[in-house]
């Protein structure tokens, strides 16, 4: 038997066996053993900060220990040796709170900003913490409605928040080092000023289309597609998708187009299509522009020659443009010709047929 474990009230001092309690528990025979067995001990619960105070000569003793804070007035129950390895009051009938704020300062929380800052600021902290949430994420899909559901509800009850939020988003547009810093894949992306209006365009491949409508005298007007349709991911929750454009043709039909320069995910593709075309029924007509496509009508052009093509229009006051690529290896993927976009594109016959 353990020395630490203590079977009669009589081995506690006198001044604690007023607040001995006894307790059951469970121990092996012996270390080779499976078998267990049901022991009886006392041990000591939870003593009053004062006698623990007047009596306990030792400063190291994990007993618990309840008292008031002298402070705010409220009960609390902790550890007696905590009592002891705190900074501030120490030995004081202080609760935790209370030391923590007057430990935590103004001068020790920009400190420990600092401090936080760095070490979660660099690219490994970043992509663990990342890996981390995709992992949680991918065990617990409920874990993102939650969050989501949380969001919404702070935005709809505080609009105070969402104002402070629309303000910040807007001032950090204006720097130019963070435009380039959170500019999506490095594609080109800014407006384009048409007869129409200012456009957003996403990508190098929007921007050829839009210069396309632009000079197309049996377009009478195409502007950004405002429709959210709902679809279902291929993991099962409920998602909006976002066409790209919707064109006015002089005869009165109206066209919806999505300009696809590439394609990572056919299943998801497919589902955004076929959402579309619920949606629309037969009051629009959609289609999806493919690179064969913009080749086809004129409007395609190179990787190579992108960049020389952007400055020129940007000279010229055709666009305004907020966000270029980062690097020209982004660029280049726009221009690369996949093999399984060709094959996928005749599958869905919705390209080249429905592209006028």
């Amino acid at each position: 038997m353990s020395k630490r474990i203590k079977r009669h009230v009589e081995d506690f001092p006198e001044w604690v066996r007023d607040y001995v309690v006894h307790r059951t528990y469970e121990r092996r025979r012996n270390q080779y053993s499976t078998e267990k067995t049901i022991s009886h001990c006392v041990s000591v619960d939870v003593v009053p900060f004062k006698i623990m105070a007047s009596n306990a000569k030792s400063k190291t003793l994990k007993w618990m220990v309840s008292g008031r804070c002298s402070v705010c007035g409220l009960s609390f129950t902790v550890n007696w040796n905590n009592v002891w390895l705190r900074k501030r009051h120490r030995g004081e009938e202080v609760c935790g709170r209370c030391c923590r704020k007057e430990s935590y300062t103004d001068e020790w929380r920009k400190a420990n900003s600092e401090a936080q800052k760095q070490a979660q600021g660099n690219r490994a902290a970043r992509k663990r913490m990342s890996d981390k949430l995709k992992q949680v994420h991918r065990e617990n899909p409920e874990i993102r409605k939650k969050i989501s559901k949380g969001l919404k509800r702070a935005y709809r009850d505080n609009p105070e928040l969402r104002q402070k939020i629309s303000k910040a988003s807007r001032r950090n547009w204006k720097n130019a080092e963070y435009q380039d810093k959170v500019s999506p894949k490095g594609f080109y992306h800014g407006y384009f000023n048409s007869r129409c209006g200012r456009v957003f365009y996403a990508s190098s491949w929007e921007l050829a289309f839009l210069t396309w409508c632009e000079k197309n005298d049996k377009i009478e007007s195409f502007r950004r597609c405002d429709d959210h349709i709902k679809y279902r991911k291929p993991s099962g929750g409920i998602a909006y998708y976002h066409p790209d454009f919707e064109i006015l043709w002089t005869n009165g039909r109206v066209e919806v187009a999505e300009v696809k320069g590439s394609m990572q995910s056919w299943d998801v593709v497919n589902r955004k299509r076929v959402a579309a075309q619920s949606y629309y029924g037969e009051s629009k007509s959609y289609w999806i522009a493919f690179k064969e496509d913009l080749k086809r009508i004129g409007c395609f052009v190179g990787a190579k020659k992108v960049s020389e093509w952007i400055q020129k229009l940007s000279d010229d006051g055709v666009i305004d443009s907020y966000g270029k690529g980062k690097s020209s290896k982004a660029i280049s993927l726009q221009g690369k010709s996949s093999r399984p976009l060709r094959e996928v594109q005749t599958r869905i016959q919705c390209g080249r047929n429905g592209c006028p």
